[in-house]
């Protein structure tokens, strides 16, 4: 099962299996969370279009389902990045939501199957990334370690450092 899954995840960080778009039940969870985040607001999501080259980076740092502006009014929210990450054993969906000077405002754990590693769905310790802006991040110390989700919390916490270093990239 191990050889499997760090297969799989090679496989899927060389760009060899294309990651498909978010299902509609993803898609439905991530919209509760930006309701929460941003009450009473009609918010419209526009996509980034990455080029060949941005595409090919960031599938070696990690992996994305998508990146979209969001905007209220033709003013600007912040962003939306949808991320596959992976455990021990399985892959996890989650949504990172920044301001627009790309600073974390929220992390959401959308759907998480494996049977180790759910601590890191917890909000109490999703938390300690709002406002994280691109600084290092270490496991252990920056950022608290969770009992029983090491593989989990470390695949995230080196996402969210590389996405917001990646998103500060492709915004200038």
């Amino acid at each position: 099962m191990k050889i499997f899954a760090a297969l799989l995840t090679i496989l899927i960080l060389s760009g060899a299996i294309p990651v498909q778009e978010m299902s509609p039940s993803l898609w439905k969870k991530a919209n509760k969370k930006l309701d929460l985040i941003f009450k009473d607001q009609i918010i419209t999501k526009r996509s980034l279009e990455l080029s060949e080259a941005e595409l090919t980076n960031n599938r070696k740092q990690f992996v994305t389902k998508g990146i979209y502006q969001l905007f209220c009014s033709n003013v600007s929210l912040g962003y939306l990045v949808f991320m596959t990450s992976m455990g021990r054993y399985e892959s996890f969906e989650y949504i990172i939501v920044y301001s627009p000077e790309l600073s974390v405002k929220s992390i959401d754990i959308l759907e998480y199957n494996s049977s180790h590693g759910g601590e890191i769905a917890s909000q109490k310790w999703l938390k300690q990334f709002v406002g994280y802006d691109g600084k290092p991040l270490k496991y252990g110390s920056d950022i608290d370690a969770v009992s029983g989700a090491t593989y989990s919390a470390t695949s995230l916490v080196k996402d969210v450092e590389s996405v917001t270093l990646f998103m500060k990239k492709i915004e200038k």
